[in-house]
């Protein structure tokens, strides 16, 4: 298989492996596998059909209302569906991120801890009845400077064939940022097709790098953490009415859930895959969306337990990515369809993002730098298949490229195939050589391959296509794309494509080391508020780090001119003069938790005063803090605005 052309080091590498492991599961979505544990070696082209999936889940808004403000009472029904025969199962369910005042009913409790929630040992009666549960809005999250427009839950039937499934509530008021919510998606129910076909991805990628247990406990660490996830731009069907839920087209199941293996020699471990609430609403933010498609985030769960002692070094490894898709609810089982994929990480402070001027660029946002692989179909083919064995490489200004592609016909006749390239690099020239008769992974530099290229039956065609980096390249994200067709076979057209990524120097921005990190914000309502009334602060902390946080404390001075009222959040919560604590057992990686403050305004002061939210502060376990920026609140009457109507004479 093919390793990066430059020797970045282990540590260098990390983006890399992020890149064709965590991510690549896409890059060959045409190259479907069985089921079976992966060994290090080659990856069969196969997509299969299951038996038809009697299982379900969804959620629906039992107090639909078209927008909420924070605060507002939210009641949701949590349903499963499966049969009978199928015994009983469990539903896991994420409330959104900052929601307080989560109840349950008297006959239905999770078991202790969450969010999330789990409800197990449900009967397929219990499950289809639903489970009514009821929160308050949370606040919404402040991005880019501008209030987000929704807020989600998030529901995952474990142990039985089901699709996550996702519902949004929308806030009153709405910014101009447009989302996947206006995307039209399918309704969450209990299958009713006749088959489902899952679309099997697994990708095996080789490095001669050297595994040692502390590299490997530290890519671990990096995989596991909410310092890297992948995130897979997902078709989804039929149009939805208000308050439904949609179901999410990842399977899993025991035979089918996501995983991703790291095997060298005998050394081999598995580590199960995710969907991540928290890093799928950002990238829902972030990323560019399209009609009818939704971004999902994985990652590896944080709880894998990966030991990566008891060995000595070993000279290379291997990584494999396996997910399935069931897409048969699009027309042809979505064969065709293209997936758009961003393979996300923290960047280390001192590194520099992208630059997003750069075509086609992700969004480099919170810390985060996202990359890019490109559009990636969904091919059902036994005949042939063009893979890319470089998929990506990193360049500077000025640099050479060297890519290496190949095409392999499994028929038993020749196949002429007719090719065509194009690249968003604009590199002067681009020149396609043969591999040598002897050496096919080596150019041969004396022959050029032009508009077409023959493959004998069962045999193969290297491409190693040269190119040159302008010397005024800006930084930033390309793609390289290499057709083949022919009128002969199925599918008579085939694309690969190479990420291109230019730096300053030709090397990727580092990886920051995972760390323990908490943040926290708030917001005021009512806007405007008059002196006299009572005003509530939402304060919102987050787990921003790589690691769990434990004993969680958030303190809250009261602003001048205010007296207290109430509190609510967290594990408790209490004043002590001018002063309201709350206390929190443990916050997950990535999850955010909702505390309210509520005060009593001063009467008589006049309009035009500031009341001023200044000190509050998070501490935690882990030794780690954080203070929140100032919520300055200006009392004043609600003024409102009147348009004259102007008619035309």
């Amino acid at each position: 298989m093919h390793t990066p052309s430059r020797n970045f080091g282990f540590v260098g590498y990390f983006v890399f492996l992020l890149l064709v492991s965590a991510g690549l599961v896409a890059a060959l979505f045409s190259m479907g596998c069985n089921c079976t544990p992966p060994s290090t070696g080659s990856a069969t082209t196969t997509t299969h059909t299951d038996t038809p999936p009697k299982n379900g889940v969804g959620l629906e808004e039992i107090n639909h209302r078209a927008s909420y403000q924070p605060g507002d009472k939210v009641e949701v029904k949590l349903m499963g569906f499966w049969t009978p025969e199928d015994g009983t199962g469990t539903l896991r369910w994420w409330p959104p991120d900052g929601a307080t005042a989560v109840a349950f009913p008297p006959d239905r409790q999770p078991e202790p801890g969450g969010p999330p929630f789990y409800f197990r040992d449900l009967t397929s009666e219990q499950a289809k009845a639903g489970i009514a549960v009821s929160y308050n809005a949370p606040p919404p999250p402040i991005i880019d400077g501008k209030p987000w427009r929704s807020f989600t839950d998030h529901l995952h039937v474990l142990g039985k064939t089901s699709h996550a499934c996702g519902m949004e509530h929308d806030y009153t008021q709405k910014t101009t940022q447009t989302s996947d919510a206006e995307t039209p998606v399918r309704p969450a129910s209990a299958s009713t097709a006749t088959e489902a076909t899952f679309w099997d991805v697994e990708r095996s990628v080789e490095f001669d790098t050297e595994l040692t247990p502390t590299s490997c406990q530290d890519l671990v660490a990096q995989l596991k953490s909410a310092y890297a996830f992948t995130a897979l731009r997902l078709p989804l069907a039929d149009e939805i009415a208000p308050g439904q839920s949609y179901e999410l087209p990842i399977v899993q199941t025991a035979a089918h859930t996501p995983r991703l293996f790291l095997i060298s020699s005998w050394f081999q471990k598995a580590m199960a895959q995710e969907i991540r609430p928290d890093a799928t609403t950002w990238a829902n933010y972030h990323l560019p969306a399209a009609p009818g498609a939704r971004w999902v985030a994985l990652g590896v769960k944080p709880d894998a337990d990966v030991d990566c002692t008891g060995f000595t070094s070993l000279p290379d490894f291997t990584l494999v990515s396996l997910v399935s898709l069931d897409l048969s609810s699009r027309p042809a089982a979505c064969a065709g369809c293209e997936i758009a994929m961003a393979v996300c990480y923290k960047s280390a402070p001192a590194a520099q993002g992208l630059a997003a001027a750069a075509q086609p660029a992700l969004a480099a946002a919170d810390g985060f730098t996202c990359l890019n692989p490109g559009a990636l179909p969904l091919i059902e083919t036994n005949a042939w298949l063009l893979e890319p064995f470089t998929v990506m490489q990193t360049l500077k200004p000025g640099d050479p490229v060297q890519l290496h592609y190949w095409i392999e016909n499994r028929g038993d006749a020749e196949i002429t195939f007719s090719l065509a390239y194009s690249a968003t690099l604009a590199s002067p020239t681009w020149v396609i050589h043969p591999g040598l008769a002897a050496d096919p992974w080596q150019p041969d530099m004396a022959q050029t391959i032009g508009g077409e290229v023959h493959v004998p039956a069962h045999d193969a065609a290297h491409l190693h296509i040269f190119g040159q980096t302008p010397a005024d390249a800006t930084v930033g994200q390309y793609h390289f794309f290499l057709q083949a067709a022919s009128a002969a076979v199925t599918p008579p057209a085939w694309r690969g494509s190479t990420l291109l990524v230019v730096t300053a120097d030709g090397s990727l921005p580092a990886a920051a080391s995972p760390a323990a990190a908490v943040a926290v914000g708030g917001v005021a309502a009512p806007v405007p508020v008059s002196a006299g009334q009572a005003i509530t602060y939402f304060l919102t902390v987050t787990n921003t780090g790589a690691f769990s946080l434990t004993n969680l404390a958030l303190t809250d001075t009261l602003p001048a001119h205010t007296t207290y009222l109430a509190c609510a959040g967290g594990d408790s919560c209490a004043a002590n003069g001018a002063t309201v604590a709350w206390n929190l057992a443990n916050l997950g990686t990535g999850q955010s938790r909702s505390f309210t403050l509520a005060a009593q305004i001063d009467a008589g002061l006049p309009d035009g005063t500031q009341i001023a939210n200044t000190a509050y502060r998070v501490t935690t376990g882990q030794g780690v803090a954080a203070d929140g920026p100032a919520i300055v609140t200006v009392l004043g009457r609600q003024r409102k605005l009147f348009l004259p109507l102007i008619l035309r004479q």
